[in-house]
C-alpha cells in the first residue's frame, strides 16, 4: 500500500470544481492505497472509505511567507507520502518528493488581477507568483492541464515542462433540479452572462456590442450576474457613464434564480479572452441553452460546433452574432441540440480517473 496525499485546499474557491469532482469520485476508483486529503478550516467534505482520512491546514493558497512554506514543507515530510497531488501550482519550495501539479490555465501572466491593490504590491505578489510558478513545474514529475490549449501554452511558455504534461479533460455538472426563482430584474426579454467580471471575461467589449443592437431591439435586455466586487463596481460605472439602457447588473444570483435565468434566456453569451477549459458555456448546454461565445483561447477545442462564434476582440463581431441568434429561433434550437451532444463528451469520472492514473503512474 502506498500514501497518496492530495492538496485539496482549493477544493471551495470558485475554481476548485475539478479537485471537487476528483474528491466525489475517488474513492471509487483507489481501494489499495492509502490517501490523505488535505483541507481548509471550514471544510466540510469527509471520506467514507477507510483507506482515506482527512488532515485541516492553515496554509494559504498562495503564500511566499518563509514560516508558511517551511511549516507546510515539514508537514507533507512528516506524512511522508509517495506522492503529493498539488490541485494548484503554488506549494512549498522546499518540497522535493515525488509530485503531480494541475495546472488549469496561464491566464495570470497576460490578464493578472489588481483590482484595488497597490501597484509596487501587486509587482511583488506577481513576481512571488512568478517564481512559484517556475520552481513548481521545475520539480513536479506530472503536469496536469485540461486542454490541448494549455498544454501547447505551457510548453511554449516553459519549454521545459515538454514530455511532463498530461492533457486531461474537466467536464460539466449535470443540472441540479432548484425551484426556478426571478432575480430583481426588470427584463422579460434578455440575454445574459454569468461569472466574474475580471478584465479577461471582456464585459465592456460585450457592454458596446450590446449598444449597437439595442435601439433595433428596445424589447431585449443583457443580464449581467455574478457576485459584485472592484471589477463589477467598475462595470456598473462604465455602464452609468455611458447611459446605457437595459443593461442590468444582478450580483450574486442563488441557484435559484441562476435556473431561472436559464430557463428563460434568448441565449447565453460569453465573450472570454482567455479560459483553461471552460465551463460556463458547457454549463449553459447542460441548461438547454444557445451559447454565443469566443472563437480564441480553449473554447473551440472544447465546444466545438456546439455555439455560435464570434471575435471577442470587436464589438461589431459580437454584435451581429446577437443579431442572428435573436432573429433566428431555428438556430438556437440547432444549438441547444448540438449543444446537448457535445457535454456527452466530458465525464468528471472519466477525468478522475485519468488524474488517478497518473498519481499511480509514479509510485
Amino acid at each position: 500500500m502506498k500514501h497518496v496525499v492530495i492538496d485539496a485546499r482549493i477544493r471551495k474557491a470558485s475554481s476548485g470544481r475539478p479537485v471537487e469532482r476528483l474528491l466525489d469520485n475517488i474513492e471509487a476508483l483507489d481501494h489499495e492505497n492509502e490517501y490523505t486529503i488535505l483541507l481548509s478550516a471550514g471544510d466540510s467534505w469527509r471520506p467514507k472509505a477507510d483507506n482515506f482520512k482527512v488532515k485541516t491546514v492553515k496554509y494559504k493558497q498562495f503564500s511566499l511567507n518563509p514560516l508558511e512554506q517551511i511549516s507546510f514543507a515539514w508537514l507533507l515530510y512528516k506524512l511522508k507520502p509517495d506522492v503529493v497531488f498539488f490541485s494548484m501550482t503554488q506549494f512549498p519550495l522546499l518540497y522535493f518528493g515525488k509530485i503531480v501539479v494541475f495546472t488549469h490555465d496561464l491566464s495570470m501572466f497576460e490578464w493578472a488581477h489588481r483590482g484595488k491593490s497597490n501597484k509596487l504590491v501587486h509587482a511583488v505578489k506577481m513576481l512571488g507568483y512568478r517564481l512559484l510558478f517556475w520552481a513548481g513545474h521545475r520539480k513536479a514529475n506530472k503536469i496536469i492541464v485540461p486542454t490541448k490549449f494549455v498544454e501547447k501554452d505551457l510548453i511554449k511558455y516553459q519549454p521545459f515542462t515538454k514530455g511532463k504534461v498530461v492533457q486531461i479533460y474537466e467536464a460539466v455538472d449535470e443540472p441540479k433540479q432548484f425551484e426556478a426563482r426571478k432575480p430583481k430584474i426588470h427584463a422579460k426579454k434578455f440575454i445574459f452572462f454569468v461569472g466574474n467580471a475580471f478584465p479577461h471575461k471582456n464585459l465592456y467589449q460585450l457592454i458596446d456590442a450590446f449598444t449597437l443592437v439595442k435601439d433595433k431591439y428596445p424589447e431585449l435586455s443583457l443580464i449581467l450576474a455574478g457576485k459584485e466586487d472592484y471589477y463589477y463596481k467598475k462595470v456598473k460605472q462604465y455602464v452609468a457613464e455611458k447611459d446605457i439602457k437595459n443593461i442590468e447588473i444582478t450580483g450574486f444570483v442563488t441557484d435559484g434564480e441562476l435556473h431561472w435565468l436559464y430557463q428563460n434566456t434568448e441565449f447565453f453569451v460569453y465573450p472570454s479572452l482567455s479560459e483553461g477549459f471552460g465551463i460556463p458555456p458547457l454549463e449553459a448546454m447542460a441548461n438547454n441553452c444557445a451559447v454565443a461565445t469566443s472563437h480564441i483561447s480553449c473554447i473551440p477545442e472544447v465546444c466545438e460546433n456546439a455555439v455560435e462564434y464570434f471575435n471577442p476582440n470587436n464589438h461589431e463581431s459580437i454584435a451581429r452574432t446577437i443579431v442572428k441568434l435573436v432573429e433566428s429561433p431555428r438556430t438556437r434550437t440547432e444549438l441547444i441540440a448540438k449543444g446537448q451532444k457535445q457535454i456527452k463528451k466530458y465525464s468528471w469520472h472519466k477525468m478522475s480517473k485519468e488524474i488517478i492514473y497518473t498519481i499511480q503512474q509514479l509510485l
